[in-house]
């Protein structure tokens, strides 16, 4: 078990079964310089006294010992630079199908547009956010894009859960707009998705669970976020700056690692 506590190398290699290789600079996206996602990783450099340059910077970097930090579309852009394929998208896993509580389906938007199903984009190109089939904003779209379609639900609340190298590392919950008493998610409802999913093999090294509560109280999946770009939510601390760090650099490892063209 690593101590939160305990001073780091400066490739972090007490991290626990990641085969980490020597990151020596981490690129965060400038749009980004001041968000909670950086003042977290600098947070948990400055604490280790890690030797890692961090810097700001529109382009990604193309040398494998920088990690790129920032939107989706940011770090795919330094992959590539990197020669490495983006990896698979992980949204619904089938490993998890179980705790979805709805019926999700692969659909493509012009068979969805104008009709009463919740929709969001499949793939890593997000042409539109996620919502109502029927919104007006959807027409000038690609009406091949590729979506899932889904029936409307009410989220009485919604929790982030970080995920690295099978252990959960804190949860927090991150919907505005839920009722300030709604349940929290179940705790074994939680680690039943972990054990399913890590069992199977199929999870990445770095990942977050995004799971809520529905109107009938249950807790479900609300989806997958791969670990190679995700949101920090809740206060910014030593233990969770580091630990979030710890999901960045878990994944990218294990995508540079087994992902090259």
């Amino acid at each position: 078990m690593i101590d939160p506590g305990a001073r780091q190398t400066p490739s972090f290699r007490a991290m626990e079964n990641v085969n980490i290789m020597s990151i020596t600079q981490i690129i965060i996206q400038s749009q980004y310089a001041r968000s909670p996602e950086a003042i977290a990783i600098r947070t948990a450099i400055t604490l280790d006294r890690a030797g890692i340059r961090v810097v700001n910077s529109d382009d990604p970097g193309c040398d494998i010992s920088e990690l790129p930090v920032g939107s989706v579309e940011f770090v795919l852009s330094g992959l590539r630079k990197r020669l490495v394929k983006a990896p698979p998208v992980i949204d619904y896993p089938a490993p998890l199908k179980r705790f979805l509580l709805r019926e999700i389906r692969s659909s493509i938007l012009i068979n969805e547009i104008g009709g009463e199903a919740w929709i969001k984009t499949r793939g890593h190109e997000k042409s539109f956010e996620p919502g109502a089939a029927n919104r007006p904003n959807l027409c000038g779209i690609n009406p091949q894009t590729l979506v899932y379609a889904s029936p409307f639900v009410r989220w009485l609340c919604e929790w982030r859960c970080y995920v690295a190298n099978g252990r959960l590392l804190w949860r927090e919950r991150y919907d505005p707009d839920g009722p300030d008493d709604a349940p929290e998610p179940s705790e074994r409802v939680i680690q039943e998705m972990l054990g399913a999913y890590e069992s199977s093999g199929d999870a990445p090294a770095g990942y977050v669970m995004d799971v809520g509560v529905l109107e009938n109280g249950k807790s479900a999946l609300i989806e997958i976020n791969d670990g190679y770009a995700i949101g920090f939510y809740g206060k910014i601390t030593p233990q969770r700056s580091r630990d979030y760090l710890r999901v960045l650099i878990a994944r990218y490892e294990q995508i540079i690692g087994s992902l090259k063209l």
